[in-house]
């Protein structure tokens, strides 16, 4: 399969934790090799020392960095990360998220399978819509979250909803769209309204049926 670049969106608001872990995973599991990837990380004016963590990696060019004063929100944040991003898949990812190996390329692998797929996302441990694991899966720690992904298996479906804790959107269909609604705020529901735009464009959504990555859920929204 011939890979594209994947512009990956990543939004910071204290948490440091979470993200340290996030992105450790990251690029601990994602092949630039097999899936050729950028990181754009915009911090929405963290008090707890993650925007100097984040400069320590766009030092080392691992990330794009952007430093908000304040909180801007969901939303607008992404839309901010878009004029960064060079890719032809644009991928937007919660800071509570711990990645699986092969996760990328699976994502790449579903929505490249159906030319009328708009975006696609991944099964995960916590979330609302049809991505979530039910019984909770049985995993504690990385070793065993590892092992219970590569042998994960679980119906691709289309669906007409999909969470944006990780979602991988063709730009096209981004630009196509006019990005996300802003006049939500801090952010609730965009997600929705993007999706219900993009099914009145024509396009499909789908859950990847091998493809499961840990998602702690609105830790950063909470916070």
């Amino acid at each position: 399969m011939e890979w594209s670049l994947v512009s990956i969106i990543i939004l910071t608001y204290n948490q440091i934790s979470y993200t340290k872990q996030c992105l450790e995973s990251l690029f601990e599991n994602t092949s630039i090799v097999k899936t050729p990837f950028e990181v754009i990380v915009v911090d929405n004016g963290s008090t707890d020392g993650t925007s100097e963590y984040l400069k320590t990696l766009e030092k080392k060019n691992q990330i794009t960095l952007v430093l908000n004063k304040d909180n801007r929100g969901f939303p607008a944040a992404n839309n901010q990360a878009i004029a960064y991003a060079k890719g032809e898949y644009v991928c937007l990812l919660n800071n509570d998220t711990i990645l699986t190996k092969g996760w990328l390329e699976k994502l790449l692998r579903a929505i490249k399978s159906d030319h009328t797929l708009g975006a696609v996302g991944p099964y995960t441990s916590h979330s609302s819509g049809y991505q979530k694991v039910t019984p909770p899966p049985p995993y504690k720690g990385n070793t065993e979250l590892s092992e219970y992904a590569a042998r994960f298996s679980a119906e691709e479906k289309y669906v007409d909803f999909l969470v944006f804790f990780c979602c991988l959107i063709k730009r096209k269909v981004w630009d196509e769209l006019g990005g996300l609604d802003e006049s939500f705020g801090i952010g609730c529901f965009e997600d929705n309204l993007f999706c219900y735009q993009l099914l009145k464009k024509g396009y499909r959504m789908k859950v990847a049926g091998d493809c499961f990555l840990h998602h702690y859920g609105s830790k950063t929204f909470l916070g």
